[in-house]
């Protein structure tokens, strides 16, 4: 493709008047009018500030688009003095400026700048008793210094010492005793803070001292109330009582409030004359407290001279709300056990967890009244959450002696701290009889097995619990269950008869043997022939003998 010489002409017009525009910025003069500044320093790390401008570098490095001519330079770093020059820049050239730092001299800096201002009664205290100031070093030399005041009544500590470069030290300036002997009035000193080794940095601190004849609040013990109850109380202590006392020499007026309903203040308000004092008892309002729920509870009394504010003070009050002592027992169901004369019973126990519930340690008891429960342990102590367990028992002993019948008893669990949760469990005793089923079998053989001419080829057994007859029929099996009668309750002894008959004997005779009879599993010989009868006993005991 061929472009025309009009076309790159005007091209290249075009992009001299774009880099002519881009240069034209009153911050950058044109390349053909700047030069450059190469700047190093011993030691490196100095800050580089041209014509008073942060440059925002630090050396060794240079410095470009600089116009040409006179320039001032200077190098700044922490404990070294400034390095300062004028440097002439030629267009297109860089000057060459090579720095040796030196090491500036130890400079003693304090703060802050205020004073110590203090103020009191006669006799003190005095507030602020104390101003502490920070001195520094900040030259790249150590500095010995000294802490001064003619004035006896200014302590100051330490009163010397020694600074390395950039370090720093706590001053403290006080009054001190000797303030507390003078008449009310202003006093004055100075303090002398003085770097010794080159006087660079020395400078005063002014101490002012006012000595009021203004009466002065005094409120003692310095600490608060702090008392503790269960919920609904008592607490304890219930109160403090607080010594409220005129310092000063004027009278003067106070107020004691809380805002906290739960306490009260014996005198909300009073007068002092000159050296009076009273009492003021700061108390737990029972009414308010008894009705807190558990919890911690703070509050404050405040203090007030509403004369002229001097020994304005605040005392701290807490009361914790204890949750008391409070017994669970648990499960809730009762002990029922059941067992024949004569025992064992089952359930023969059963164990229950007592638990504390509340906040403060309780006493407990669990206790019967009838001698076949036992209970153990029978009481005890239980700290905020513990637990423990007891065991009601059926004494074996006893209750094996116990005729049949249902016995009852309660299992009662105390607290004897306060009540909280006591209860009670039931606890009953079913003795029963034992019961057994009676079962009978017949065993026979025939005799003379001659058919009987009326078509009975087998007996008839009939069979009685005295004195009721329970039935009869025919035996079809050489070996069979007659009867077995349901669970019966063997308190007295029974008599069981089993007679055994045939049938139709007018005509022949079909004669049988009964040989066994079995009795609840025992074979009685009883060789029982036509309309034979057999009585057997069954006793209490369970033995089957024959009667």
């Amino acid at each position: 493709m061929r472009i025309s010489r009009q076309k790159v002409c005007f091209l290249t017009i075009s992009a001299l008047l774009v880099l002519f525009s881009s240069c034209s910025s009153p911050t950058a003069p044109p390349a053909s009018r700047t030069g450059s500044i190469r700047v190093t320093s011993t030691p490196t790390g100095a800050r580089v500030f041209l014509d008073g401008t942060d440059k925002g570098l630090n050396t060794d490095c240079t410095l470009t688009s600089i116009s040409a001519g006179s320039h001032a330079l200077k190098l700044t770093m922490t404990g070294y003095a400034d390095f300062l020059t004028t440097v002439s820049v030629t267009a297109s050239q860089t000057a060459t400026v090579n720095a040796t730092l030196t090491q500036a001299p130890g400079a003693l800096a304090v703060t802050p700048a205020g004073g110590l201002t203090s103020a009191g009664a006669v006799g003190g205290p005095f507030n602020p008793s104390s101003q502490d100031y920070t001195l520094q070093n900040t030259g790249g030399v150590a500095l010995d210094w000294t802490a001064a005041a003619a004035e006896t009544w200014v302590t100051i500590t330490p009163p010397s010492g020694n600074l390395g470069a950039g370090a720093t030290a706590t001053v403290t300036v006080s009054i001190n005793a000797e303030a507390g002997a003078f008449a009310s009035g202003l006093y004055n000193a100075t303090v002398n803070l003085t770097n010794t080794t080159n006087g660079s940095g020395n400078t005063t601190r002014p101490v002012s001292l006012t000595i009021s004849a203004l009466g002065i609040l005094n409120v003692t013990p310095a600490g608060g109330l702090v008392s503790s109850g269960n919920v609904g109380g008592p607490f304890s202590p219930a109160s403090q009582d607080y010594l409220l006392e005129n310092m000063g020499g004027a009278p003067i007026a106070w107020t004691a409030v809380s805002a906290q309903t739960w306490i009260s203040v014996s005198l909300p308000s009073g007068n002092l004359a000159a050296g009076a004092s009273t009492t003021v008892t700061v108390s737990i309002n029972s009414v308010v407290a008894n009705a807190l729920a558990a919890g911690t509870y703070n509050g404050t009394v405040t203090f007030v001279n509403t004369t002229s504010g001097f020994g304005n003070t605040i005392r701290p009050l807490s009361l914790t709300v204890t949750a008391p002592g409070g017994l669970a027992v648990t499960p809730a169901g009762g002990l029922a056990s059941t067992g024949n004369v004569g025992g064992p019973f089952a359930p023969a126990s059963q164990i229950y967890t007592l638990q504390n519930t509340g906040g403060v340690p309780i006493d407990w008891t669990a206790a019967v009244t009838q001698t076949w429960v036992t209970v153990s342990p029978a009481f005890g102590n239980l700290g905020a959450g513990a637990s423990t367990t007891v065991t009601a028992s059926i004494d074996s002993v006893v209750a094996n002696a116990l005729a049949a019948g249902t016995y009852n008893d309660t299992l009662t669990f105390t607290n004897t701290t306060n009540g909280i949760g006591s209860t009670t469990r039931p606890v009953t005793l079913t003795v029963t009889v034992p019961s057994n089923p009676i079962m009978v079998t017949i065993d026979y053989e025939r005799v003379l097995p001659i058919p009987n001419p009326n078509g009975a080829n087998f007996p008839y057994v009939a069979w009685y619990i005295d004195p009721t007859h329970l039935g009869t029929r025919a035996l079809t099996k050489v070996t069979e269950d007659i009867f077995t009668t349901p669970l019966i309750p063997l308190v007295t002894e029974r008599v069981i008869r089993v007679w055994v008959m045939d049938t139709k004997m007018d005509n022949g005779t079909s004669s049988k043997v009964c040989r066994t009879i079995k009795v609840n599993g025992q074979l009685l010989d009883v060789g029982l022939t036509i309309y034979g009868e057999a009585s057997f006993i069954i006793g209490n005991d369970g033995i089957v003998r024959m009667q």
